[in-house]
């Protein structure tokens, strides 16, 4: 089975948000990801899926199959989205202040500026504030306040 594979361009993620956001509301996936579909003319419809990336080729087929059994699908496609649209989607957002708190609790001072860069970056790829702050400490990027 073809896929037809395509990579979200940031010009579409105002779309893309709406559409897994209203996936999501109202309980409709194929294997579990959420899509949209238009019409195609009077054959029936095109298909798109929504995935982020890595998704296995065997849950992508499974969706297809979904979507042309219970659907009039003239053709599909597969969009790859960043892991944080989806996040963005249910409305998470990288929260500063709670990464800050995570991160002093080690005892190894704060986070330095890379250390908030790099930590967004790991939150919106779905790793937890825990093993985000416990990396960083790892990493020896935090800023210790040596005036006591």
């Amino acid at each position: 089975m073809q896929l037809n594979r395509y990579t979200a361009r940031e010009s579409d993620k105002g779309r893309i948000l709406r559409t897994i956001g209203w996936c999501k509301r109202n309980h409709l996936t194929l294997a579990g990801l959420p899509y949209d579909d238009n019409l195609a003319g009077s054959e029936g419809i095109s298909l798109e899926i929504i995935t982020p990336p890595g998704m296995s080729r065997e849950m992508l087929e499974q969706a297809v199959r979904e979507g042309y059994s219970e659907r009039d699908v003239v053709r599909h496609r597969i969009l790859e989205c960043p892991v944080g649209w989806f996040m963005e989607a249910d409305g998470k957002s990288f929260d500063h202040e709670l990464f800050h708190d995570y991160v002093v609790a080690h005892g190894y001072g704060e986070p330095s500026s890379e250390a908030y860069e790099l930590a967004e970056r790991w939150f919106w790829q779905g790793n937890d504030y825990a093993l985000i702050a416990a990396e960083i400490v790892a990493r020896d990027l935090c800023v210790r306040d040596d005036e006591d």
